[in-house]
């Protein structure tokens, strides 16, 4: 490939990029293997009152337990946006 395909390849990506948020970005190059995940699991009677549960893919008994709130002062947000660090954590 040369120097000019290149260059007009990174030019596209960086303008691809420019349109995504942050944490789209970040979740997208998250790993995508080593876990599985339960999404929307009620803990209340409220819409939002859900919560997703990443685990490894092979669980040992002594494994820790991370919690993870993100922001939104609980009125706003969606836990969607932070799958990454779900991802990252359970795989590790």
């Amino acid at each position: 490939m040369s120097h000019l395909a290149k260059c007009f390849l990174l030019i596209i990506l960086f303008i691809v990029l420019a349109g995504c948020s942050p944490l789209t970005l970040v979740n997208s190059l998250a790993p995508d293997h080593g876990f599985e995940v339960e999404q929307g699991v009620d803990y209340g009677q409220q819409t939002r009152q859900k919560l997703d549960i990443y685990y490894p893919e092979f669980l040992r008994s002594d494994a820790p337990v991370i919690v993870f709130f993100y922001g939104g002062s609980w009125r706003r947000g969606e836990r969607e946006r932070y799958r990454f660090v779900g991802q990252a954590l359970s795989s590790q």
